[in-house]
């Protein structure tokens, strides 16, 4: 049975696409449902191969959801006034609240069925958040390199510039401070006509190029060569890998090459210091030094959009860390150390996603760190490649879907005592991940 993807008006005037795969599912097998995020549904068909891995293991039924407003999920025709204003968190998870109900409906699943919610990045916090307010419906959430802390007003406010030091820590002293200090001189020779024109000689821009007819030559420059290392932090895989550049639409959805962050950093590394300036207080590789500022942004998004941010995010789903965790049940949060979106920044700053190492965590809600992890790598397709941590990781993430399926069959069967508990989830608890 192919992979079958369908569309569907389950109600006006939303229409839903989705796809699911029944070749792995047995009868009493789990639900495992993708929670789509920001991007066409197929990229993370393609990607998320713990879904696959671990659903043939445990016969379970496949579903992968396309966000609303994504890839062909359209919910109002172009050009509908105020659309935008259905773009939410709250209405993306009735979205997926109403398939799950449904396809038990399609495919008849016992009430014992055990749903199973995996997410990464914007996917992984719509995982724990679909966990925190529909638990009637979904049974356990994989959250991967969630930064559910990095949104306004959270108590205490998460580090705005944690992302820019894991990306300048993923590139290494060498290469940081040298390309810090090419930025340097790409002011400083913009600042004359000669300069401009070794500028352009060497980068050799194309007449219709944005760069050809810049008023603001360097703030230009510095943004086209800053702007791809997020992205290359983001994919530092050890093997090559188009996740990323799919994902985010950039570079056509070209394989980048392993370790990426790496492979980037070489002609920086064969430069002489280029003039020795260390000034400034700046932490990070990028020039010149820049704050993250709400308000500011705020303004971009009503000025692009329409619509005005609000606090919708506290009231609706946490505003102060510790009382959001404590909150939740049957969650892993996952991060990878090499991730800008982790939480593996510095001791003194506050992180963007759950780190049960350092704020309190009930007993069902877990947090796995991978030294070597970039963007949810835990999620990607096993390979050789894989360091020990992000196997040690997929096995946690594993044990605990085996514990939450018990568990649901478990009280199941308080009401239909034909319904027992499987095997091989026995004697599974929270502990038994070795590295």
């Amino acid at each position: 049975n192919a992979l079958e993807a369908t569309e569907e008006y389950h109600s006006q005037p939303a229409r839903r696409r989705y796809f699911t795969f029944t070749d792995f599912y047995r009868p009493g097998g789990p639900l495992f449902f993708y929670v789509g995020n920001e991007g066409p549904v197929e990229i993370y068909v393609n990607h998320t191969g713990l879904m696959w891995e671990l659903g043939s293991d445990l016969g379970a039924l496949l579903v992968f959801a396309e966000h609303r407003y994504y890839g062909k999920t359209q919910a109002y025709p172009d050009g509908t006034p105020d659309c935008l204003r259905y773009l939410t968190i709250e209405q993306a998870l009735a979205d997926y609240s109403v398939l799950i109900d449904h396809l038990f409906d399609e495919y008849a699943l016992p009430a014992s069925t055990a749903t199973i919610a995996f997410g990464g990045s914007y996917g992984g916090m719509l995982a724990s958040a679909f966990r925190y307010k529909y638990p009637h419906i979904v049974d356990g959430a994989i959250a991967a390199s969630a930064p559910i802390f990095a949104i306004g007003g959270v108590t205490p406010d998460p580090s705005k510039a944690s992302f820019n030091e894991i990306i300048t820590r993923d590139a290494g002293p060498v290469c940081a401070k040298r390309f810090r200090d090419t930025l340097k001189l790409v002011y400083k020779l913009s600042e004359t006509e000669e300069g401009r024109d070794l500028l352009r000689a060497n980068l050799r821009w194309c007449n219709d190029s944005v760069l050809a007819n810049s008023t603001s030559l360097a703030d230009d420059i510095v943004e086209w060569a800053s702007a791809p290392w997020g992205y290359l932090a983001m994919g530092n895989f050890p093997y090559p890998s188009n996740y990323i550049t799919a994902a985010m639409n950039v570079g056509g959805g070209a394989d980048l090459p392993a370790h990426p962050v790496r492979v980037a950093c070489e002609p920086f590394e064969r430069l002489e210091n280029l003039h020795g300036s260390d000034e400034g207080t700046d932490k990070d590789m990028f020039w010149p030094p820049r704050l993250f500022d709400p308000v500011q942004y705020k303004g971009e998004c009503t000025e692009k959009y329409g619509v005005r941010s609000d606090s919708w995010a506290g009231l609706q789903f946490l505003r102060n860390m510790a009382d959001a965790v404590a909150s939740m049940s049957n969650v892993v949060f996952s991060n990878g150390k090499v991730d800008p979106w982790g939480v593996s920044i510095p001791d003194e700053e506050v992180p963007q996603g759950v780190d049960c190492r350092v704020m309190p965590c009930p007993e069902s809600v877990t947090s796995f760190v991978m030294e070597t992890g970039a963007h949810h790598s835990d999620l990607m397709f096993a390979r050789e490649e894989d360091a020990d941590d992000v196997r040690a990781c997929r096995r946690l993430e594993a044990n605990h879907i085996r514990r939450w399926i018990a568990e649901k069959r478990e009280r199941q069967g308080r009401f239909d005592p034909s319904i027992t508990r499987p095997a091989q989830a026995e004697d599974v608890t929270p502990e038994t991940v070795l590295l």
